[in-house]
């Protein structure tokens, strides 16, 4: 778990990605959620491409259940 979270901090720090590990977008959107950080899951979630997020519920709903949350505070 923690090679995960050690690999999705690098998702977050780094411009461009060519690759992405579901999992470890799994792991860091988890943690990220638990913790209310709404804004990491939605900047790296950005950084992401699209095709990564087909057929994964779970980050889809993460990603656009923050995009909202961000949303809302920022009204």
């Amino acid at each position: 778990m923690e090679d995960l979270l050690k690999e999705f901090e690098t998702y977050k720090t780094r411009k461009r990605q060519k690759r992405f590990s579901v999992e470890a977008l799994r792991a860091g959107f988890k943690k990220a959620w638990i913790a209310r950080d709404y804004a990491t899951i939605v900047a790296v979630g950005r950084k992401v491409p699209k095709d990564v997020f087909f057929g994964n519920n779970l980050l889809c709903m993460w990603y656009d259940c923050s995009e909202l949350r961000l949303s809302r505070i920022r009204r």
